[in-house]
């Protein structure tokens, strides 16, 4: 069995592909809004409600555009091996950095090689597609910023966000307790 990265699955298409076909049921189905009492049914709300749904569609359509192509496009190769003969005849010009600097490393071996195969599966691996722990740094950097403030002058984010740097430095240099 193979293991299911995140870069490959935004590659593929599934993580988007259900919300824009439930976008779509809900813009083109009556029976979606059944539920919704009759007097709240205003030309108003409904305009909104398309104006809304249209948005999130092609704000969905555009990141499934975006996952097609390339680097995304370079980890369809983990799940299926055709997919570097679709990258191999692909010009140049259409490669991102990341891209190019793979596919000049793999040349000679083609990207079905299982050498590259093992960097794309390393690099799927330990890539970060959302921004989940970015934000939870930020986070954790206010509220350093906010308890240092307390009972006392208050704290400017910048002075935080240097206190909590030097923290996970001397963190790192401790070592795995």
């Amino acid at each position: 069995s193979t293991r299911s990265f995140r870069a490959c699955l935004a590659e593929s298409g599934e993580m988007v592909s259900g919300s824009l076909q439930e976008l779509t049921n809900l813009m083109s189905s009556a029976e979606a809004w059944a539920p919704l009492p009759v007097r709240f049914r205003s030309s108003t709300l409904r305009t909104r409600a398309t104006l809304m749904l249209s948005q999130a569609a092609c704000g969905l359509f555009q990141l499934q555009e975006q996952h097609h192509n390339c680097p995304f496009k370079l980890f369809g190769v983990l799940r299926d091996k055709q997919v570097a003969n679709d990258i191999a005849s692909t010009p140049d010009c259409r490669f991102d950095p990341f891209t190019k600097e793979v596919v000049s490393k793999h040349r000679a071996a083609g990207l079905e090689s299982p050498q590259c195969i093992a960097d794309l599966a390393t690099i799927a691996a330990v890539m970060e597609l959302e921004m989940a722990s970015v934000e939870a740094s930020h986070a954790s950097i206010r509220r350093l910023q906010h308890i240092l403030s307390c009972q006392t002058q208050a704290q400017h984010i910048i002075d935080a966000s240097a206190e909590w740097v030097l923290r996970r430095f001397r963190v790192l240099a401790q070592g795995p307790s």
